[in-house]
């Protein structure tokens, strides 16, 4: 009996899910929604398409995984993996200031 849990802990926490920086192993993943003020329904058509592209390219420049991202009417989900160099506070507050700068000049790619 005690061999059998044993190799169930060792196949559900396998080292090849964790990611490696100089000094640490890490998995950090975290589930993001924002809306836009009054969770107007804007974010449909052209801006959702510009929106989702805008936070790819921000996401790669940060180096942040998306796992999973959805781009609703009214809301936006997120499951990011961010490196512990970064904290979750800084990855969003750099996402949504740069995208909100992009919506507010109205430049869609």
């Amino acid at each position: 009996m005690r061999g059998v849990g044993t190799l169930n802990i060792r196949r559900r926490y396998s080292m090849s899910r964790f990611k490696k920086l100089a000094h640490a192993v890490w998995e950090c993943k975290y589930h993001v929604v924002w809306c836009p003020k009054y969770r107007f329904r804007i974010l449909s058509g052209e801006v959702g398409r510009s929106i989702r592209e805008i936070i790819r390219q921000l996401c790669e420049w940060k180096q942040v995984e998306i796992l999973e991202g959805n781009v609703q009417k009214d809301h936006i989900h997120l499951v990011l993996s961010v490196p512990p160099k970064y904290s979750i506070a800084e990855t969003i507050g750099f996402i949504r200031v740069r995208v909100r700068s992009r919506c507010s000049t109205g430049t869609w790619s």
